[in-house]
């Protein structure tokens, strides 16, 4: 009968060490396909909460250049998102508004003078005191793998962060305007209320509205007796002569002051043809009608801007074209070309006349376009 000869002991002693090695690499590999999944939706999530933050923030900024509201409005938002079912707190969110100097886009990594644009930066790490555990990545503790630090993560948890910036950019364009297109503003010379070709003086930048040059000046929206030109009260239809067939009449031109219709949307380059008549008491109506549906909300001399409970989704925070006085309408012309947008809170109706003060406002639906400052929106940059 034949003997089974024994390993020699240095051969066990190898065998034992590659088993070891092997459930390592068995542990390390079950780890990779349950954490690592795991924390890409981390990631994932924590960047959905930064980008979040900073949008609103930016946001923010719309309504009124204040730092402080801007970054508690970025992290009110972000705190919405949690993080693998855990809501973060306050210290666990950074917010910073600066100036992105000219067009330099970059992360804000200190508060500067003058901001518009915000970043936003989410964490969920060792430092804040809530880092992601791991399911089995802490097994690899058995082999040496250290544990999760300030600096870096380890086999017990993870630091998982993110950030975004979100900056105001101009936009040419925007949804939601209202029915009336204001002259914009020139020298007048004489005082007489009208454009005098050869005496008064018109240049879209440097005598027509900019802001924040003419924040806060009041403007007449709608007039009630007719001034640049005979039977021309400011009123006009929707949807631009460019972008389909107008809808004209006193109920349609009322609906469109309390409302923001589909076909409100109206670029810089548009047509926009006369609503004929002074539509006296659908304006009344009309303006009334969105006046209630932010009654409390005033013009802020403290901070030159307006005060709503809605911020910026006020409805009388309104979007207006408006043409060169130099071009007005006459018998010969039923429309009018937009070679400006821009912003006004609708403050209250004098007599028969719509004022407003003039401010800047979101363009809810433009695009970000370099090339005009009237209206601004909110981009997402980095």
């Amino acid at each position: 009968m034949k003997t089974m000869k024994r390993l020699p002991s240095p051969e066990k002693g190898s065998i034992l060490v590659w088993t070891i090695v092997m459930l390592a690499v068995l542990i390390a590999f079950t780890a990779l396909a349950t954490d690592i999944p795991y924390l890409y939706v981390a990631r994932h999530q924590a960047q959905t909460a930064a980008d979040a933050g900073a949008i609103a923030g930016a946001y923010s900024l719309l309504v009124a250049p204040i730092p402080t509201q801007a970054k508690t409005d970025a992290k009110a938002l972000a705190k919405k998102t949690p993080i693998i079912g855990q809501f973060l707190t306050d210290p666990q969110i950074d917010a910073f508004t600066c100036n992105s100097n000219g067009g330099t886009i970059g992360e804000c990594a200190a508060d500067s003078a003058n901001p518009d644009q915000v970043t936003c930066k989410t964490h969920r790490d060792v430092a804040h005191g809530n880092p992601m555990p791991l399911f089995l990545m802490p097994v690899l503790q058995l082999f040496g793998l250290g544990k999760a630090t300030a600096d870096h993560s380890g086999s017990d948890a993870a630091n998982v962060g993110a950030a975004a910036t979100a900056r105001r950019v101009n936009a040419c364009s925007g949804n939601c305007f209202k029915p009336w297109v204001v002259t914009d503003k020139w020298v007048d010379t004489n005082g007489n209320g009208e454009f005098d070709d050869g005496i008064d003086l018109y240049d879209p930048v440097t005598t027509g509205y900019q802001y924040p040059r003419d924040n806060g000046l009041e403007v007449t929206l709608k007039i009630g007796e007719a001034k640049l030109t005979p039977s021309f009260y400011n009123p006009v239809d929707f949807p631009p002569l460019n972008r389909g067939t107008p809808v004209t009449g006193g109920d349609q031109y009322r609906e469109n002051i309390d409302t923001c219709g589909p076909d409100s949307f109206v670029a810089v380059g548009d047509q926009l043809q006369d609503e004929p008549g002074a539509k006296v008491g659908p304006t009344q109506q009309g303006v009334q009608a969105l006046i209630d549906q932010d009654p409390t909300a005033f013009w802020d001399s403290s901070c030159n801007c307006a005060n709503s409970p809605k911020g910026i989704n006020s409805p009388r925070l309104i979007r207006i074209a408006f043409f060169d006085p130099r071009l007005p309408v006459d018998p010969g012309r039923n429309y009018v070309t937009v070679i400006k947008v821009g912003g006004f809170f609708l403050d209250h109706i004098q007599g028969k006349d719509v004022i407003g003060r003039f401010t800047q406002v979101a363009a809810f639906g433009g695009a970000p376009d370099p090339g005009c400052a009237g209206l601004q929106t909110v981009q997402l940059v980095k």
